[in-house]
């Protein structure tokens, strides 16, 4: 995860230049750390009691939701970050990386036997 969010902020700071750059970097660094927080938080559950998966992704998603709502506020107002390069930079890490942890997700669950007879 770590590793695919920073070559992306490589390729849209080569791409956009360094004007780009703080923002980009911003808007990954909350995403990324949420990201991160999670898959260890849902790895430690699933190895405990799988069971509970659920019920902890769902609690970290409410969290989640109100922390990015004071990070884009802060980040913009608190920050002065340009609002549209921020919030374009924040989305997309954030897309990216729910889908990287959600390819996590299915191979952590198939190799559980949890994804059901359609594997």
């Amino acid at each position: 995860m770590v590793a695919v969010a920073v070559m992306l902020w490589g390729g849209i700071t080569l791409v956009g230049g360094a004007g780009v750059s703080p923002e980009a970097g911003f808007g990954m660094a909350m995403p990324l750390v949420a990201a991160v927080g999670s898959w260890l938080a849902t790895v430690r559950v699933h190895s405990i009691d799988p069971a509970r998966v659920t019920a902890v992704m769902v609690t970290a998603f409410g969290v989640k939701a109100l922390l990015f709502g004071g990070y884009v506020v802060a980040g913009v107002r608190g920050m002065g970050l340009r609002p549209v390069p921020f919030a374009l930079s924040f989305a997309g890490f954030l897309i990216a990386l729910y889908a990287v942890e959600a390819y996590f997700l299915r191979r952590l669950f198939a190799g559980s036997g949890q994804m059901g007879s359609r594997d």
